[in-house]
C-alpha cells in the first residue's frame, strides 16, 4: 500500500505541476516581453534593370500612421498593401508575444547604377519611429541573360511584360503572366475574332487586388458567358506546369479597316510567399507565410483589318458572314383597311446584330408600321449565329389587287471572299373593297309639289253681301301696297340666294361632306364612348372609322388615298398649326397600334378616346373659323 501510494502521489505532483505550467504560459501570453520597437526594410540587395521586386516596411508593434518614403528615381508599381500577423514564443518558462506589420511596395528601376531606399516612419506606442536608408544596386544585365523566357503570350521578349515581385522564390517572368490570345490576326471589316483572356501562374494566389480589362477600342463586342469563378487547370507551357484558368472572353466585331491596337490587360494578385520561421511556434501556428503582391501586364496586340472589296452592291446591309432570308404573310385575301402581317426572317451566321433594318419597297396604298423585332441570336467561340425575325403589320387602304415585291439583301461571304445576294418570294394581295364603308356618301332629294287644277272654268254667281269702295280710291301706291311688294323683294331675294346655295352643295359633293363632317363624327364618337363604357372590342374599329371619316369628308380626301401621310400633307396644304397636326398624326398612329397590337400599346382607351375628341374638336374649330 506504501508503494502504491508513492506511485500515487507521484502522479498527482506530475499533473499539479503541468497544470500549473500551462497556467503560467496562459497568463503570461498577456505580459509582453520587452523587446525595443523597430521599422526594418526587407528588399533584395540586387536587381536587374525593368524587374519588379518587393519592399516591405516592417514593424515589430501594433503601428499607425505610415508615412512612405520619397522614392525619387524608384518607380512605384503598386503598394502600400498592409499584413500584419502575431506569434506566442516560450523560452524557459518565459512567454513572448510578437505582433508585426508590415507595408509593402512593388517597384521597379528603369536603369542600372546604385539607388537608396530613404526613410520610412510610423508610430508605435505613441512614438514616431523611422527606417534606417536602405541601399540596393541595379546590374547591367538582364536576370535571365537571353531569351530562354520565351513563350507563345510574347512575355519572351519584353522582360516588362510579366509585372511581379522577385521575392520568395518567385521569378519575375516565368512564374505569373497573362495573356491576350486571338482566334486569329488577320480578318476583314465586320469578321469575328475570338479573344480570350488567360491567366498563368505558379503562385499560391489568394485574392485580386486590381484587374483591368482591355476596352477594345475600334471593334464591337460581345461577351461569352464564363463561371464567376476562375477555374484553374494544370497545363504545360514550355515545358512548366501551370495553373491556368480562363478570366474572360469577347467575341470581336472590328469596324474599321486598318490596325487596330489592343491595350494590355493588367492584373494585381495576392498571393502567400513562405517567410523564414523566427520559432517552433510558427511553424506550429502557421505564421511562417507573409502575404506579397503580383502585378502583371499582357503585351500589346494588333489586329490586321482588311477593307471589304470594292464594288459592294447597292443592297448591300453590312453583313459578314452566310445568311439566308425568307419572307411570309398570314393571308393572302382581305379587305381594305383590314391589317395583315408580313414577317421577314433573316438567318445565318455572322454580324447578324450589325445588320441594317431592312426597307421594304411597298405600294403607295398599303400603310406599314415600325416592324416587331425578335432576336434569337446565340454567342459562340466562333461568332454569332441564329435569326432575326421583322414582324410589320400592313393596312391595304384601296381595293384591288396589290403586289408586295420581293426583297433582296447582300451580304459578304469571307470564305469566298465574294459578295453575295438572296431574295425572298413576292406575293399577291387580293384587297376586296370595305364592307363598311369609313365615309358615307351624301344623296340629296329634291322633293316637287304635285300642281292641281280646280277643273272648274265657269265662276258661280256672287251670292254674299258686297262690299263697297269710295271712288276715286286706289290700292296700288297706297302704302299697304308698298309694304306687300317691300315684303315681296325681300322673300324673293332670300329664295334665290337659298337656291344658289343649294345648287352650289348639290353640285360639289366634297363641300356637302365637310360641312355635315362634325355633325356625323360627333354621332360615331358617342357610339364609341357607349363601346368604350360597355368594354366592347369593337370600340378601337368605331373610334378609327370616326376618325377616318372626319378627315377624308372635311379634308376632301379620297378614301383609296386615305392615310397619314395624305393627311399631313393636306393639313400642311391648310396651314393648319403643327401642333394640330401633329395631334392627329400621333392619334392614328396610337389608334391603329392599339386596335392591331393591344398587347403592345401602353395608351388606355380612355385615353385614347379623350385625345380623339380632343384633336377633332380642336380641328374643327380652326377649320371652321378659317370660312
Amino acid at each position: 500500500m506504501r508503494c502504491k501510494g508513492i506511485m500515487w502521489n507521484k502522479w498527482v505532483c506530475n499533473a499539479i505541476a503541468i497544470v500549473v505550467f500551462a497556467i503560467i504560459a496562459l497568463s503570461g501570453a498577456s505580459l509582453r516581453a520587452k523587446e525595443p520597437y523597430s521599422l526594418r526594410v526587407i528588399a533584395p540587395s540586387q536587381v536587374y534593370p525593368g524587374q519588379q521586386f518587393q519592399v516591405t516596411f516592417r514593424a515589430n508593434g501594433k503601428s499607425s500612421e505610415f508615412r512612405q518614403p520619397v522614392w525619387g528615381q524608384i518607380q512605384v508599381l503598386a503598394g502600400p498593401s498592409m499584413s500584419t500577423s502575431r506569434s506566442v514564443q516560450i523560452t524557459n518558462g518565459s512567454v513572448m508575444q510578437s505582433e508585426t506589420y508590415m507595408y509593402s511596395f512593388v517597384c521597379r528601376i528603369n536603369s542600372p547604377g546604385t539607388y537608396t531606399i530613404p526613410a520610412a516612419s510610423v508610430v508605435i506606442d505613441g512614438e514616431r519611429l523611422e527606417s534606417s536608408p536602405y541601399t540596393l544596386e541595379v546590374l547591367q544585365t538582364d536576370a535571365e541573360g537571353g531569351g530562354d523566357e520565351s513563350s507563345s503570350a510574347g512575355n519572351a521578349s519584353n522582360p516588362r511584360s510579366s509585372r511581379q515581385t522577385a521575392s520568395g522564390g518567385v521569378n519575375p517572368s516565368k512564374d505569373f503572366f497573362v495573356v491576350v490570345q486571338l482566334s486569329r490576326n488577320e480578318v476583314y471589316q465586320g469578321e469575328p475574332i475570338l479573344a480570350t483572356l488567360r491567366l498563368y501562374t505558379r503562385l499560391d494566389i489568394v485574392g485580386f487586388d486590381d484587374v483591368r480589362l482591355p476596352d477594345f477600342k475600334g471593334f464591337w463586342t460581345k461577351e461569352l458567358e464564363t463561371p464567376n469563378q476562375i477555374n484553374l487547370q494544370r497545363v504545360t507551357h514550355n515545358g512548366r506546369e501551370y495553373n491556368m484558368g480562363v478570366i474572360k472572353k469577347y467575341v470581336l466585331f472590328p469596324q474599321k479597316s486598318g490596325e487596330l491596337q489592343i491595350d494590355p490587360m493588367r492584373i494585381e494578385v495576392q498571393y502567400r510567399v513562405r517567410a523564414e520561421s523566427q520559432s517552433f511556434w510558427d511553424e506550429f501556428m502557421g505564421s511562417n507565410y507573409r502575404a506579397a503582391q503580383a502585378v502583371a501586364e499582357s503585351p500589346r496586340q494588333t489586329v490586321k483589318v482588311k477593307p471589304l472589296p470594292q464594288g459592294k452592291p447597292a443592297l448591300f446591309t453590312g453583313g459578314v458572314g452566310n445568311f439566308t432570308v425568307k419572307a411570309s404573310i398570314d393571308q393572302t385575301e382581305v379587305s381594305a383597311n383590314e391589317p395583315i402581317t408580313y414577317k421577314l426572317i433573316i438567318t445565318g451566321k455572322g454580324n447578324l446584330q450589325l445588320l441594317q433594318k431592312p426597307e421594304l419597297n411597298l405600294p403607295n396604298s398599303v400603310e406599314v408600321f415600325e416592324p416587331k423585332v425578335n432576336e434569337n441570336v446565340a454567342l459562340r467561340d466562333d461568332g454569332q449565329s441564329g435569326s432575326i425575325t421583322y414582324e410589320y403589320v400592313m393596312i391595304p387602304r384601296a381595293p384591288g389587287q396589290l403586289q408586295l415585291p420581293s426583297y433582296e439583301m447582300a451580304y459578304f461571304d469571307p470564305v469566298a471572299k465574294a459578295y453575295r445576294s438572296v431574295t425572298t418570294e413576292a406575293f399577291t394581295l387580293t384587297v376586296r373593297a370595305d364592307s363598311v364603308q369609313s365615309v358615307a356618301r351624301v344623296t340629296t332629294t329634291v322633293s316637287k309639289e304635285d300642281v292641281k287644277y280646280l277643273g272648274e272654268d265657269i265662276r258661280h254667281i256672287f251670292l254674299g253681301t258686297p262690299s263697297y269702295m269710295m271712288v276715286g280710291y286706289s290700292f296700288v301706291g297706297g302704302l299697304l301696297w308698298w309694304v306687300l311688294v317691300l315684303v315681296l323683294v325681300v322673300l324673293f331675294a332670300a329664295s334665290f340666294v337659298l337656291l344658289r346655295k343649294r345648287e352650289k352643295l348639290l353640285g360639289n359633293v366634297a363641300l356637302a361632306k365637310g360641312r355635315r363632317a362634325g355633325g356625323i363624327v360627333r354621332k360615331r364618337l358617342r357610339r364609341a364612348k357607349a363601346l368604350l363604357e360597355a368594354n366592347d372590342p369593337g370600340f378601337y374599329n368605331e373610334l378609327l372609322r370616326a376618325t377616318w371619316g372626319y378627315l377624308s369628308d372635311k379634308l376632301s380626301i379620297e378614301t383609296a388615298d386615305l392615310s397619314a401621310d395624305t393627311v399631313r400633307t393636306r393639313l400642311a396644304e391648310l396651314q393648319v398649326p403643327e401642333s394640330n397636326t401633329q395631334a392627329v398624326y400621333e392619334l392614328l398612329r396610337d389608334s391603329e397600334y392599339a386596335q392591331y397590337a393591344p398587347q403592345e400599346s401602353s395608351v388606355s382607351k380612355e385615353e385614347l378616346y379623350r385625345r380623339a375628341s380632343e384633336t377633332i374638336s380642336g380641328l374643327e374649330k380652326w377649320l371652321n373659323s378659317r370660312k
